[in-house]
């Protein structure tokens, strides 16, 4: 168990000290409000109402026997600076420290921090690895090169192993781990084909996820144009993740060419309205293998439910997307 500072209360703060006190450490929270210290109390170890920009308030709380702490002013340049610097001349070895911008960090970096984040930035990041990069879910920065991502086997590795991929040999991909829902196999077997419910936990660089990219473009130019064209001209599409396209072809928003029916949330269906045995299945994304629906693994609705929208009724000739 590793024993944690928290300096600020605020939103972020307040989140970060609650949950490292749920994964079992220990840890004590400071802020100047008492109205946020009383209302963190019971899910920290300790909380205290106190000026962490005062050095003897510090040392009297003991901080310096601590293993990291969390400056969490954000905003407030001239506190975070100069709790940073109290926490370095006390002698705490790992300090963490939020920042508004990026000037902020530069002042904290030469501060003494050992890390300063600006969380909105990052997760920004992350959302925007996953929304663009080749079936990224979640990326885990681990330093400025390396991190660990999740993602999706593409089409084409599914049935195949681990091995048979070479991904470290291509793509400088190395697989960690292996995740089926709640299980997780760590090692995991690289002679086991892949289906789609398998999520790799790869460790690699950036430059491992423009290959991955580039890759699944490559897969997208060959599927749009085999058994058409392949010798046809190709030209931008202007949509980053589509690339190039043959000369000719049209892009399209899917609503401008047909309805969509089926939607996820369709007014507010819950899950205590799954049944076992009724009138209509419910399809969704994880009853699908290998383009077929399991149907054994659907859920069903009840008559009413499904006669009330014709919007979730599918027909003989519809197309299902998952």
């Amino acid at each position: 168990m590793k024993s944690y500072v928290v300096i600020g209360l605020g939103r972020f703060g307040a989140e970060i000290a609650v949950k490292l006190f749920e994964c079992g450490e220990e840890v004590l929270a400071i802020d100047l409000d008492e109205t946020l210290v009383d209302k963190i109390a019971d899910h920290v170890t300790r909380a205290v109402a106190a000026d962490g920009r005062d050095r003897d308030i510090l040392e009297k709380l003991g901080v310096e026997n601590f293993d990291r702490a969390v400056v969490a002013m954000g905003s407030d340049l001239a506190a975070s600076a100069q709790i940073t610097m109290n926490l370095k001349e006390l002698g705490v070895p790992y300090i963490v420290c939020k920042a508004y911008d990026n000037s902020y960090r530069t002042i904290l970096d030469k501060l003494g921090a050992n890390l300063v984040i600006i969380p909105e930035w990052e997760m920004a990041d992350k959302l925007a690895l996953g929304m663009t990069h080749a079936g990224v879910m979640e990326y885990i920065e681990l330093s400025d090169e390396f991190g660990i991502v999740e993602m999706m086997p593409m089409d084409k590795w599914v049935g195949k192993t681990i091995r048979q991929l070479e991904l470290r040999t291509r793509y400088g991909a190395n697989v960690i781990a292996v995740r089926k829902g709640e299980a997780i196999q760590i090692p995991p077997d690289i002679d086991t084909p892949l289906d789609e419910s398998s999520t790799l936990v790869i460790l690699g660089n950036y430059e491992m996820i423009e290959k991955l990219k580039a890759y699944k473009q490559s897969i997208i130019t060959e599927a749009v144009t085999k058994g058409l064209n392949p010798n046809a001209k190709l030209v931008p599409s202007g949509i980053d993740w589509i690339g190039n396209i043959p000369e000719g072809w049209d892009i399209n928003k899917l609503f401008n060419l047909c309805t969509i029916k089926g939607r996820v949330g369709w007014k507010g269906l819950r899950s205590d309205e799954f049944k076992e045995n009724s009138y209509a299945y419910l399809v969704t994304g994880q009853d699908f293998v290998s383009s077929d629906i399991n149907w054994n693994n659907c859920y069903q609705i009840d008559k009413d439910r499904y006669e009330e929208d014709p919007y979730i009724q599918l027909s003989n000739g519809d197309i299902l997307v998952t």
